[in-house]
């Protein structure tokens, strides 16, 4: 591993030693993608060396890139995306990679030279992470080592200029108090042993996220999650886990909105990421209004509590054909229900993955039965690792309707941006046949973020 900066970037280049270089795992080639199931690099930075904050940037042998900051020790958020540059290849000897993060990118104090670091290496197809420094098989900011003589970086102003250009063409058919929010956390996630999670949190009524969106208003959550996690010395079993959440929610102005309480008293992984799990689940509902759940079903207001059991099993990523099964039975809203959620994914080399999901929910209710299907299939196209093909077909039979969604990505680095997408609904009262369109939607967009 060697490590190199100057005034602009730090660098950050490293060799995988691998003996068998032809069963190294790279599966994804779409940027800003999950890459857990491939092999990967990442580098953690802790610029204020506070052990509470910093940074994640993680490539795979494609050149991939994904990122994360940390709001928490512990906390990661994935939304983050920050401007960086890394390239990867696959060689006789492994694989090598290198990372250019401009200083501009990160958050900093320049009067300190000492900045918390690790990094980690990903071997997938035996679900192995090897790192300069963790503890208890985690990497975070609590986690790093330290590296010295970072002296006479400047960030620059912190402001980053986005013009974008945007052509749209569409056709349609038929066509200042209680803004707060607050709240707190304290977890311990352990991989191995006993790990768990607290939370309270405060939406007022009038808040407004900016960003993203809250699910629910004008009220108080409460959060409590534990789980036991046992690493296995088996020869296909890689560990089993115990784990239990419970969710409240309450009005600010009083009383019980919803609870959720959720038990996982089996799961299993295998070494290659496979997963089974049994699932109890006990929910309760206080509705103060009628609410109409499908065409002509409409559930009275009422305090309402329901049981349900149940099991899933998903098949590893790393595979080239995954399946997916779950399976649910219970009480809802006075009546019963069961659920079947199946899907496939298949990914036959890097650049293909294709993957279609069926949910089926059959309802029996006193005040009328439904039975509500969910469609999906994705088509994704890798054309290489700065041009990408991303398509989304979804049918479902409560709205009667059916839409596509296709979006062309040129990324030749991190901040410039061509985006070709392309919307279209439709009317499908009979299924995917007898389809009548509805709306259609065109858009180019290209943006580029120009660094002050």
């Amino acid at each position: 591993m060697y490590l190199a900066y100057d005034d602009e970037y730090l660098y950050v280049a490293a060799r995988m030693w691998d003996s068998e270089p032809d069963r190294i795992i790279a599966l994804e080639m779409v940027q800003n993608r999950n890459l857990r199931w491939d092999d990967s690099l990442a580098v953690y930075l802790d610029p204020f060396n506070n052990k509470r904050t910093g940074y994640r940037f993680q490539v795979n042998p494609n050149g991939s890139r994904d990122d994360a900051v940390f709001e928490t020790p512990t906390n990661m958020n994935a939304d983050w995306d920050g401007i960086w540059h890394a390239e990867a290849r696959i060689d006789e000897s492994g694989w090598a990679a290198e990372f250019a993060i401009p200083f501009k990118t990160l958050n900093f104090d320049p009067d300190n030279p000492e900045w918390g670091f690790s990094i980690e290496r990903s071997i997938a197809r035996k679900q192995e992470e090897i790192a300069w420094v963790s503890y208890n098989r985690q990497v975070n900011p609590g986690t790093t080592g330290v590296i010295s003589g970072l002296t006479g970086l400047q960030q620059g102003r912190g402001l980053d200029i986005a013009p974008a250009i945007v052509s749209t063409q569409s056709s349609t058919e038929g066509v200042d108090s209680d803004q707060d929010a607050w709240g707190w956390s304290i977890a311990s996630p352990n991989s191995e042993g006993f790990a768990g999670w607290l939370a309270y949190d405060v939406f007022e009524r009038n808040f407004n996220p900016a960003l993203g969106f809250v699910n629910r208003e004008n009220v108080r959550r409460g959060l409590l999650a534990a789980g036991y996690y046992i690493r296995l010395d088996h020869p296909m079993l890689r560990e089993l886990s115990h784990f239990f959440l419970a969710n409240d929610f309450h009005k600010l102005s009083g009383g019980l909105e919803s609870r959720s309480l959720y038990l996982r008293p089996l799961g299993v992984t295998t070494h290659a990421g496979d997963e089974f799990a049994m699932e109890l689940t006990r929910d309760r509902e206080v509705l103060l209004e009628e609410f109409e759940i499908s065409g002509g079903v409409v559930i009275p207001p009422g305090d309402y509590e329901f049981d349900a059991y149940g099991f899933e099993v998903t098949g590893a990523s790393i595979r080239a054909i995954a399946p997916r099964l779950e399976a649910e039975a219970g009480n809802f809203f006075g009546g019963d229900i069961v659920t079947v959620s199946t899907g496939v994914g298949w990914r036959p080399n890097r650049h293909l993955f294709l993957q279609l999901t069926n949910e089926y929910n059959d309802v029996r209710l006193p005040y009328g039965d439904f039975t509500a299907r969910l469609i999906r299939v994705n088509a994704d196209y890798a054309f290489n690792a700065r041009w990408s093909w991303l398509n989304l077909v979804q049918y479902d039979n409560d709205s009667n309707s059916a839409g596509i969604n296709s979006r062309l990505r040129w990324n030749p680095r991190a901040g410039k941006d061509l985006y070709i997408v392309l919307n279209h609904g439709f009317d499908a009262r009979r299924g995917f046949s007898g389809l009548r369109s509805t709306q259609s939607q065109l858009a180019v967009k290209y943006t580029q973020t120009f660094r002050l």
